[in-house]
């Protein structure tokens, strides 16, 4: 499509740099790097929701910025990103008159909304145990390799825990050989 060249702007955004969807006016894809998305609650402590990596967008950025609301979610850049930013208004027509576009927002909706209830369903009735094996799963799936850079407080602070339960899971885990904890990195063995 040549219409994505006239109306979008790229931005690179270093690691660690949080994005709000509350004052986004356009669409943001990935085209390198990698996004958490979470949630913020109500005592101000971020909830993992999912991630978005080169080819995807977070297409709740787009909702909320259909209401005069609050943003309640954030995307921080988990890897140095280069994001393509599509203005709603374009987004909106092109969904209209490009069948691609519309099944490309439409498969995104989909896929995010089951990320949404898996991430709800995970944190209401699994143990923390399993829900941490997932999200180390996730971590190394988004990098490529079996060795998460992650401190105890930030998955603490994912998975909507304190720093001690998940240091102590985590000593568990190694203990039967699952993992191999270093300072601020977890290998994942072979066995997962």
């Amino acid at each position: 499509m040549g219409e994505i060249g006239k109306h979008t702007l790229t931005a690179f955004y270093p690691a660690g740099t949080t994005l709000s969807s509350g004052n986004l006016k356009a669409l943001p894809i990935v085209k390198t790097g990698v996004l958490k998305v979470m949630q913020i609650d109500e005592s101000g402590h971020h909830k993992f929701l999912y991630y978005v990596q080169p080819g995807e967008t977070c297409v709740i950025s787009m909702l909320e910025s259909e209401v005069d609301q609050p943003s309640s979610i954030v995307a921080r850049v988990d890897r140095d990103a280069e994001i393509m930013f599509v203005p709603l208004e374009k987004s909106r027509t092109w969904m209209q008159q490009y069948p691609e576009w519309l099944e490309f927002m439409m498969t995104t909706y989909y896929k995010r909304f089951n990320e949404v209830i898996k991430a709800f369903n995970s944190a209401s009735a699994e143990k923390l145990e399993t829900r941490i094996m997932r999200y180390l799963k996730q971590r190394k799936n988004v990098v490529g390799q079996s060795v998460v850079a992650i401190t105890h407080q930030n998955m603490a602070t994912d998975l909507a825990t304190n720093r001690v339960v998940i240091s102590r899971l985590l000593k568990s885990l190694e203990n039967r050989g699952l993992i191999k904890l270093g300072r601020n990195k977890i290998e994942l063995t072979e066995a997962l």
